[in-house]
């Protein structure tokens, strides 16, 4: 066998090393993205077809990303009803624009979780609805700069997740709903509905602490029930 006979079959075998790599690193992907959600008792979930979760992905991947235009965004997010959750708008409530917005005001009742994970009590704290695509461009802006969109995972909700979301709304769950993990965020997206791919809500879990007596960004919280 001649050398440069071996250095071919070298490069083949490396190849298929390659391809069975990407092969694995794929299905991972695809298992991770697509896991199905365990809905604890009491919580009202409403599934969505995997093509629709599939197809709201896409277009998370398309608008998280560096390359975004203002077209990406206004596409993605309701530009008239979007919620800010109250984790998220106590890390972008002073941003210079942001903070001068007096409308839109929210109020959520969050909970607040004893050391075996029940709700030990309720409490009031602050969250934002943008109204226009001036203000979704502001707050998407904001968020960008405090954000790295690098490396996001996108997964379904854990049942720890799905509890403090269900606490936190007056209506079912319903899919396509997600979040987008790195190491610095837990952002949560939920879309209107299967029929309109749009975020309505956002929030962001990491810097979440519902416990008994260290209650999430204190300096929000109003009178608890």
């Amino acid at each position: 066998m001649t050398d440069s006979s071996i250095i071919i079959l070298l490069g083949e075998k490396i190849m298929r090393y390659l391809l069975n790599v990407v092969v694995v690193c794929m299905l991972t992907f695809v298992a991770h993205a697509e896991e199905e959600s365990v809905i604890p008792k009491g919580i009202r979930y409403k599934k969505a077809p995997a093509e629709v979760n599939k197809k709201a992905e896409q277009v998370i991947k398309r608008a998280f990303s560096l390359k975004a235009t203002d077209q990406n965004i206004l596409s993605l997010f309701e530009s008239k009803t979007l919620i800010c959750g109250p984790s998220l708008w106590h890390e972008l409530k002073k941003d210079k624009v942001l903070s001068k917005l007096d409308k839109g005001k929210v109020v959520i009742q969050t909970p607040v979780l004893d050391n075996n994970g029940n709700i030990s009590r309720m409490e009031k704290r602050e969250g934002k609805l943008f109204q226009s695509p001036d203000e979704v461009l502001a707050f998407w802006k904001a968020l960008s700069l405090r954000t790295d969109f690098t490396e996001l995972k996108i997964r379904k909700l854990n049942p720890k997740e799905l509890r403090i979301f269900w606490t936190m709304i007056p209506f079912d769950i319903t899919e396509p709903l997600f979040i987008l993990e790195s190491k610095k965020h837990k952002i949560l997206t939920v879309f209107t509905s299967p029929d309109k791919l749009k975020i309505m809500w956002i929030d962001d879990y990491q810097n979440i602490s519902f416990t008994k007596n260290k209650s999430p960004n204190k300096s929000d919280a109003g009178d608890g029930k």
